[in-house]
């Protein structure tokens, strides 16, 4: 009901606005009062739709580009900031820098550090340098990360911890879990912490060359369930090996993932404050 009473207003007010446009130049200030009401109170999908027609009205008016811009981020939808972007002037170091960090946190990375790279001489020097240490945490390089956070003087223990975190981040070889899988059917995943899968593996494998050797022993090479079980389980020992492999390569995406997540929120967090 609150939210239908607000779209309403909204209409109305959108309507009078519109109205006391076509006959004077109405101050952009004012106007956006119930924008800013929208956005504060995190009705971001409504404030954007208001910041859409003030960015119209006042197309010279950088505040309501960069509330539309933080509207955006706060619904994930970074591809219309990017759109947005394209048609308007980013020369303003508030917009610019919400313009990189969008970029950066949808995933292109490389893209907002060759933008920052063009332009960061807008920025405040102590801007740019914050934005530099963020590029390089969203970009993984958490090395130099470090050192810009040292650098910085900084106090944030949770920022710094999740620095430490991607630096020392311990991977599993998929090289170790392939030879581990070749000498141990499902070592290989067990070392990759996938144990169910491991533990899967080594039965299928244990028990279908049982089969093939039961079947051998009683009848010899001419046994044909022992060449079915034998095929069957050489096929899964080849497959095991694969499997580690591709195991150990999903735990490494898994930890990056989710520390990437955590660094993610961490800086959409501080730019929303």
């Amino acid at each position: 009901m609150k939210k239908f009473f607000i779209i309403t207003l909204l209409s109305l007010l959108s309507i009078a606005t519109y109205s006391q446009h076509g006959q004077s130049s109405v101050d952009s200030t004012k106007s956006a009062g119930f924008a800013k009401f929208l956005y504060d109170q995190k009705l971001y999908d409504l404030a954007a739709q208001e910041y859409e027609r003030l960015t119209f009205l006042y197309p010279t008016e950088k505040k309501h580009l960069l509330t539309l811009f933080k509207c955006y981020r706060q619904l994930n939808q970074y591809e219309k900031i990017e759109v947005k972007a394209k048609n308007a002037n980013i020369e303003n170091e508030d917009v610019l820098k919400e313009y990189i960090l969008s970029l950066a946190l949808n995933d292109q990375v490389n893209i907002a550090n060759l933008i920052y790279t063009q332009k960061s001489t807008i920025l405040n020097p102590s801007i740019a340098s914050r934005m530099a240490l963020d590029l390089d945490v969203l970009s993984g390089n958490y090395a130099d990360a470090q050192k810009k956070y040292s650098t910085l003087g900084l106090n944030e223990p949770g920022y710094y911890q999740l620095i430490l975190d991607g630096k020392n981040q311990k991977r599993k070889s998929p090289f170790v879990a392939g030879l581990l899988s070749t000498a141990v059917p499902g070592m290989g995943r067990v070392y990759a912490k996938d144990y169910k899968d491991g533990i899967i593996s080594f039965l299928f494998i244990a028990t279908t060359a049982y089969q093939s050797y039961s079947r051998f022993d009683r009848k010899g090479t001419k046994s044909v369930g022992g060449w079915i079980y034998g095929g069957l389980s050489l096929g899964f020992y080849i497959g095991n090996i694969y499997g580690s492999i591709k195991s150990a390569k999903n735990y490494n995406k898994k930890i990056k993932s989710k520390l990437n997540e955590k660094s993610r929120s961490y800086i959409n967090t501080f730019y929303s404050l």
